[in-house]
Formats: structure tokens, C-alpha cells, sequence
């Protein structure tokens, strides 16, 4: 059933609510449609179902199993799907988990909206655009939004705040924490940010996403702990095609550079392997057995060569060809294992986690000289 099939309950009295200005946002039940300072914008009905039923509670913590029972009546609906959907919306909003300025998450119980809820909100405007009208309050503009936000940030107390995790078509926010761009970068991705769609919302969890060699098609795995299936899908269509039925557990898919095949772990009981999977045919082979006991995240090297992956006594490099493998690392005392490799575009240097009683850190090793291997200087347990 998807997930915005709406119930044929009749509607909430928070969801009959006439339209309502929440902080800079001016809400149009209706039509769901917002419209703030950057124009309109229309949501998909879960997501205004979950941001109504916030509005008829402001300030207040909403327990997640609230929102569960009242946004999705009658139906068994996991966590991580409000917590992607309360994600999805935050984005909408252009708000921040780690500094809300309208979804506040309150770790292990729910959420509240912080934003300023007015129910004296402006009617539609001729041409059926919503707008001003006579009387009515009007659509913020950026600088009333900005001091509507420094209001509510002052009163507000410092809070505790949590956040979701959504998969989005527009994987650019790691990269935004790393290099730390200069303001006009800033605000351009901002911009990109605020208009980034759900890729895939799918009830099960979704996790281990990467991109095909052509950026066109994302393989990622979808399921829970013990069992789950490969999903590649088409970026402009979202056209599906599945690799296995859910009857193990498969993760960690890496395309090769050919984007034919693909890689991944997968686990069935007490026996692992690294397989090879033919994309049109189906044909899968064994690349590393559970002799070797791999770790379920590992890469492919640029040529389509080499895997690296992580094992207990630290990574390895393996020949497809031969189908050998050698030591790369060796965590050494006082470190527990390296894991989650990732080549450099050339091949020649992998980029890895290094965990410790203190946290993670991030390493590097060059293929050719294992003894190279180096801490990049991130600060442990932040990496």
C-alpha cells in the first residue's frame, strides 16, 4: 500500500484545521502547499499530515507512537519511517536537526514543533495561487522570517536535539561538512539542499547506498537485520529491478566500473561470501568466502581488479583474477579493526576507519606501500 494511499477514516479535526502561518511558512491544508521565502511549495499529503498534527500541538512533545497511530491510522509502520518522513520534512522546511528552528526531535520520545503557530493565516488569492488577501496576515518575507526565528530562538531553552536520515537523489551533504565552502557556496547549496527529493521511502529500513559508475541508477539494500534484498534503481524513472527475495541477509552492493555487475556481502546463517552478481543475467560467483570472514563493507577498485575489505586481523586487497589475498593493514595493539575501505579515484591509496577504545579515526594506506599507512588527523570518535 503506498505510503501516501490516504485512509478513508473521516479527517482528523488537526487535519480539517483551516490554513495556518507556522513560523515563516504560511500552510495551505488544502492543496498541501507551503509558501514561504522562497515561493511555494507543495508536499506530499503524509508529509502535511505529520506537520498539521505538529501545529495542533506547538511547543508541545508529540510521542513518535502519537504520530504514528493518528498520521498513519490502522496500519504497522516501523520508526524509520517517521523518521525519514519527519527528515523529508525538515527539508521542506529548510530546518536543521542539529539546531531546529520548527522540528525539534526529543531523543526516545518524539517531536515538537518550535516554530510560532498563528491560525490567522491568508486566504487564496485570485488565480487560485495562495497569497494575500485583504485583512489577512501575510506570507513573511526573508527578513520577517529571520527575526521570526531569532524570536523563537530566544525563547526557547537549549535543547538536546536528534535527527533522521533520509536517502535523497542529491548526496551532497558530507561533502558540505568536509570542505566547509565559502559563503556564496553556501547558500548555493542551501538551495540545493532545500529542494532535495526522497529517493526511495520504502516502510522497511533502506541503508549502504552507491552511485553506478554513470550516475544513473543507486544500489542500496533494503530489509531489516536478519534478512533484506538489493534494489537498483533509475534515478529519472525510478524504475526497480531486485536482486534476491529477501530470504538472506545482502548488503554493501558496490557496482564495478563496467556497471553491469555488482558486488556485495552476503550473510545465511554462519556462512558469509563476497559475490559477484551479473546485473541482466543474474549469474552470481564467489569472490570471498567466509573462510576469510569478510566485513560486509568493502569497494572495488577503479579498474574493476581488486576488492578491499576488512577482516579482524585488518584490510585486505584481493585478485579478482587469481582470486588471492594479502594483508594490507594491521590494526596493532590498542586498536580493534580497520574498516569500511574506500578507494581513490586513481586506485592507489585507500581511505579507511580505524577503531579504537577512543572512537573511529580516519586512515590512509597506499596500495603499493602497506607500511604507509597514516592517520589523516580527524579528531577520534567525530569521524
Amino acid at each position: 500500500m503506498p505510503d501516501d494511499a490516504l485512509t478513508a477514516a473521516a479527517t482528523p479535526a488537526w487535519r480539517r484545521a483551516a490554513p495556518l502561518t507556522i513560523g515563516a511558512y504560511v500552510v495551505h491544508a488544502a492543496s498541501n502547499e507551503i509558501v514561504g521565502p522562497a515561493g511555494v511549495r507543495r508536499l506530499r499529503p503524509r508529509l502535511m499530515h505529520v506537520l498539521l498534527r505538529l501545529a495542533a500541538s506547538p511547543g508541545e512533545v508529540v510521542p513518535r507512537q502519537t504520530l504514528l497511530d493518528d498520521v498513519w491510522p490502522r496500519r504497522a509502520v516501523a520508526d524509520e519511517v517517521l523518521s525519514r518522513t519527519i527528515a523529508e520534512l525538515r527539508t521542506a522546511l529548510a530546518d536543521d536537526a542539529r539546531d531546529a528552528r520548527y522540528v525539534e526531535t526529543i531523543p526516545k520520545v518524539g517531536y515538537r514543533l518550535v516554530a510560532p503557530v498563528s491560525r490567522r493565516a491568508p486566504t487564496a488569492a485570485p488565480g487560485g495561487e495562495p497569497g494575500a488577501a485583504e485583512g489577512a496576515a501575510t506570507v513573511p518575507s526573508a527578513g520577517d522570517a529571520a527575526a521570526t526565528d531569532r524570536a523563537s530562538d530566544r525563547r526557547r531553552p537549549l535543547r538536546i536535539v536528534g535527527g533522521g536520515l533520509v536517502l535523497v537523489a542529491a548526496v551532497v551533504a558530507a561533502g558540505y561538512f568536509a570542505s566547509r565552502p565559502a559563503p556564496n557556496e553556501a547558500a548555493v547549496l542551501e538551495r540545493q539542499l532545500a529542494t532535495a527529493t526522497p529517493f526511495s521511502s520504502d516502510p522497511a529500513q533502506e541503508f549502504a547506498p552507491r552511485f553506478a559508475p554513470d550516475g544513473n541508477s543507486v544500489v542500496f539494500a533494503t530489509g531489516d537485520g536478519d534478512r533484506s534484498r538489493l534494489v537498483i534503481q533509475d534515478v529519472a524513472s525510478s524504475a526497480r529491478r531486485f536482486v534476491g527475495d529477501g530470504d538472506v541477509f545482502r548488503t554493501g552492493p558496490v557496482f564495478f566500473p563496467d556497471g553491469a555487475r555488482i558486488a556485495y556481502f552476503r550473510r545465511a546463517g554462519d556462512d558469509c561470501a563476497i559475490v559477484e552478481h551479473v546485473v541482466a543475467s543474474g549469474r552470481e560467483r564467489t569472490l570471498v568466502d567466509c573462510a576469510r570472514k569478510p566485513f560486509a563493507r568493502f569497494d572495488v577498485s577503479p579498474d574493476g581488479r581488486r576488492l578491499v575489505y576488512g577482516t579482524r586481523e585488518g584490510l585486505r586487497l584481493h585478485d579478482i583474477a587469481r582470486g588471492d589475498s594479502t594483508l594490507l593493514t594491521r590494526p596493532g595493539p590498542g586498536n580493534s579493526m580497520d574498516l569500511q575501505p574506500r578507494f581513490s579515484p586513481d586506485g592507489g591509496t585507500v581511505a579507511f576507519f580505524r577503531s579504537a577504545t577512543g572512537g573511529r579515526s580516519l586512515w590512509s594506506v597506499p596500495v603499493g606501500d602497506p607500511a604507509a599507512a597514516a592517520a589523516m588527523g580527524s579528531p577520534a570518535g567525530l569521524s
